[in-house]
């Protein structure tokens, strides 16, 4: 069984390279058959591997590869698995560490690298939000209470929200350059919210006022504390406005 396991450790390190390349251990692994020969027989389930793997990340990430466009996105995808091989028995956690491997490798997603950058954020969010637990809406204005965990706060320079809804509405894997370098070069400050209602994920566009107040509520700051990070001019019938909107939407939990 010893034997067995690291045959198989093995061979699963083969499957797993981006290339795979004729060299004695496949030889001393496979044994040839009638038809096929050592390398061809491995091949099959390499190129299954990775087929599985560039599909799943064309269904969670189709936003980013509209931006880098079909031959550099699975470059781009390669080479983060390269470095960043899966250590998780579910495709779900692919992308988990695609954003600071981006920020690492920024060079790889230009010429619109920024725009790329924002885009796996809000992707992530979204796989995120998809499938995060919740809890209980809070009952009583007085009890502490937090964000729930499938709500996400994002700060992006790019209107990645609307360009990954139009992608979807248009059901393409690729716009034209054109449209995408209209997104990369308007940037603009913008607050996103990323949640989920009745089983579906959605995007809610935030001022900078209600982004603070939630930002503070996540951070675990106190109402009194997250109110005074509020600029002068808010006046506090906005603020009972944005959270009468928030509790009624369910996004408040009692904090553990």
């Amino acid at each position: 069984m010893e034997n067995l396991s690291h045959i198989q450790r093995r061979v699963s390190s083969l499957v797993m390279q981006p290339r795979l390349r004729w060299g004695k251990e496949i030889a001393q692994l496979i044994a040839p058959n009638d038809r096929l020969s050592s390398l061809e027989r491995l091949r099959i389930y390499h190129e299954q591997y990775w087929a599985r793997l560039l599909t799943s990340f064309e269904e969670d990430f189709a936003g980013l590869q509209a931006v880098l466009g079909k031959r550099k996105f699975q470059a781009v995808v390669r080479a983060y698995l390269t470095a960043c091989p899966s250590t998780s028995f579910t495709l779900r956690n692919l992308g988990s560490r695609l954003a600071s491997w981006a920020e690492a490798n920024r060079l790889s997603f230009a010429p619109f690298a920024e725009l790329a950058l924002d885009m796996i954020r809000l992707e992530w969010a979204h796989i995120e939000v998809f499938d995060a637990p919740s809890s209980p809406p809070i009952q009583s204005p007085g009890v502490p209470f937090t964000l729930q965990p499938y709500v996400r706060l994002l700060t992006v320079q790019h209107a990645v929200d609307d360009l990954l809804l139009e992608v979807r509405a248009a059901d393409v894997r690729q716009l034209p350059r054109k449209r995408i370098a209209q997104y990369a070069n308007k940037k603009c400050a913008l607050h996103i919210a990323v949640h989920r209602w009745d089983n579906s994920v959605y995007y809610k566009t935030l001022e900078l006022g209600a982004h603070t107040l939630l930002s503070a509520i996540a951070s675990g700051h106190s109402l009194d504390v997250a109110v005074n990070l509020l600029p002068a001019s808010i006046q506090i019938e906005k603020v009972q406005e944005l959270f009468a909107d928030w509790a009624g939407s369910g996004w408040l939990c009692a904090r553990e």
